[in-house]
């Protein structure tokens, strides 16, 4: 049986180097929850939250090639967003509160929305 000792460090360094990354994401980076007002977009992830004046906004929706729903700032900073249910009706709400802000919406986006509003919740119902 081969001695396998020599590798316990090489665990905790790639745990390191992946876990940290990824918790960063998940719970900074990951927005779960916006909320639009006449003047701002609220981002709330799962340990902060954000708010974006309306005419800071650059961008709202799925770079091209990309399957991922993201919010950008004029100064760079992004969040990527959780898809869902309203998510495609949200966004060209969005749209038209912010009219410099660029929309994009992909076909993977449109296909999920349609999708949620075809399937509902997911649970059949029961007779």
């Amino acid at each position: 049986m081969a001695n396998l000792d020599h590798l316990t460090w090489w665990q905790g360094l790639l745990f390191l180097a992946v876990g940290i990354p990824l918790s960063w994401w998940y719970l900074v980076r990951l927005v779960y929850r916006m909320e639009l007002t006449d003047t701002r977009l609220r981002l709330r992830t799962l340990v902060a939250s954000s708010s974006i004046a309306l005419d800071e906004l650059a961008e709202i929706g799925a770079p091209a090639g990309r399957n991922v729903v993201e919010v950008v700032r004029r100064d760079g900073r992004s969040w990527n967003i959780l898809s869902g249910e309203g998510l495609i009706d949200f966004v060209n709400e969005v749209g038209r509160a912010a009219p410099g802000a660029e929309v994009r919406l992909t076909g993977p986006q449109l296909l999920a929305d349609r999708g949620f509003k075809f399937f509902g919740d997911g649970r059949a119902e029961r007779r």
